[in-house]
């Protein structure tokens, strides 16, 4: 931490960290909470994470990722204690999940979105744990090929190869 790169003094750095912190702690919650199922599990894991954002001063210039290199400390942080990722997400009501979306919907609209959430939570289940990580960092934090890459620590294609395999599953289970 005695290192600021590109910040001219500590005030500047802790700025920076602040922003960093309300650009992806949301975002970063969402998907500990999602990966572990636990809120306290959760929290910790977000503060563990800034707390190595912190140690990591350094690595935070403006051609970082600092988004992917949050979400790839966050999954090594659970990675010892790791359930399968979609039978905890699966746990949560559409509602909690994408509340945002829901605003200002009208109920037929509601009742149809968990109708079909309950459809495809069904076939997410059957996905294996990092099909099920694949498809949450693409489609629910909208994440680049390389971001998940990073994230996970997999090669860039087989990101691609094992997203489209997985959609496949969950298409042909939705039919």
């Amino acid at each position: 931490m005695s290192e600021y790169k590109n910040c001219s003094n500590k005030s500047e750095y802790n700025e920076k960290v602040k922003r960093l912190y309300l650009e992806h702690a949301d975002a970063l919650f969402a998907y500990t909470l999602s990966v572990c199922g636990n809120v306290e599990q959760a929290r910790d894991v977000v503060s563990e994470t800034f707390l190595k954002a912190l140690e990591n001063a350094g690595k935070f210039d403006e051609n970082f990722n600092c988004r992917a290199w949050l979400f790839k400390v966050a999954s090594n942080l659970m990675r010892n204690s790791f359930t399968r990722f979609l039978k905890r997400f699966l746990s949560f009501s559409n509602y909690d999940m994408d509340s945002r979306a829901s605003a200002g919907a009208a109920p037929d609209e509601i009742a149809a979105r968990n109708e079909e959430f309950i459809k495809l939570s069904a076939a997410l289940r059957k996905l294996d744990r990092v099909d099920g990580e694949i498809v949450y960092l693409k489609y629910y934090e909208s994440m680049s090929y390389a971001e998940i890459s990073g994230v996970l620590q997999i090669p860039e294609g087989t990101v691609a190869s094992k997203l489209s395999r997985a959609l496949r599953r969950l298409e042909n289970e939705l039919e």
